[in-house]
């Protein structure tokens, strides 16, 4: 077996089938957070681009192997190609796996994710409580201006609605007339860098709790209409968990061909 050693001088061990195995910690940091990092086995180029991140940011991390075209059965692809129903499935198959263990949430990362300033990251972190959100999504993608337009849009409407839910805190008769508005109860209690309920294409950096992961994989695991990205999409309308994204992207993807088609 081979030991990888933190700057902490906290030994955590690599093994070749199972990855990285985590330590136990409540505390607010992605280093301790227990990750799963989904990985095809054909995949060996990402693989290796994996385990430089690791190694990089010391993260508490499991290496699981994504789930292949060939264990699908073609009968339940539904809408999906057999690409994407098997990036969904391997979302899914996490989520099992998280769901094994005591922890109260895991951060899940697809295998070209790539952290861009980790100390950052962090500091946002632990601004959040995190027992009040279920997933939070700490790298989406923009893929045209028109997006980054939007984005930024979403963020000064959310610093109105924030500001505005502060007020009528502080206020008796605001609070009164305004404060059952729903977007003002979802703005309370988020901190500042972060938007709810907005999350966007990107299913290769999250955070999620063990209450999401029980009810996606009880009540939506025979889906076979939407992909990774368009799940979480889904839920900015029907609102089932409560989520929030940062202002901006902290996790992108590396260049590398997609397995997805």
């Amino acid at each position: 077996m081979k030991r990888l050693v933190s700057r902490r001088s906290q030994p955590t061990k690599y093994d070749s089938e199972m990855g990285i195995e985590f330590r136990n910690s409540k505390q607010n940091s992605l280093r301790l957070i227990p990750c799963y990092i989904i990985n095809l086995a054909s995949r060996t180029d990402r693989k290796q681009h994996v385990l430089d991140q690791i190694s990089k940011f010391q993260l508490n991390a499991i290496l699981l192997e994504a789930v292949s075209v060939d264990e699908l059965e073609p009968k339940n692809l539904g809408f999906l190609t057999p690409p994407a129903m098997a990036c969904w499935q391997s979302h899914l198959k996490v989520f099992e796996s998280f769901l094994q263990t005591n922890e109260p949430r895991v951060v899940v990362f697809e295998d070209d994710f790539r952290i861009k300033d980790l100390a950052a990251l962090e500091r946002y972190i632990r601004r959040v409580n995190l027992e009040d959100f279920e997933i939070i999504q700490i790298g989406f993608l923009v893929n045209s201006y028109r997006e980054q337009v939007d984005i930024l849009l979403k963020n000064f409407e959310f610093s109105v609605f924030s500001l505005l839910s502060r007020v009528c805190v502080r206020n008796s008769f605001l609070r009164a007339r305004f404060g059952s508005r729903l977007r003002l109860r979802r703005a309370s209690g988020v901190p500042i860098g972060f938007v709810p309920d907005d999350l966007r294409a990107g299913a290769h950096a999250y955070i999620l709790s063990r209450n999401a992961a029980s009810r996606i994989t009880n009540d939506f695991k025979e889906q076979n209409v939407l992909t990774a990205d368009g799940f979480l999409i889904a839920s900015n309308w029907t609102k089932p968990f409560r989520t929030l994204r940062l202002h901006r992207s902290f996790v992108d993807q590396i260049e590398s061909p997609s397995s997805i088609r």
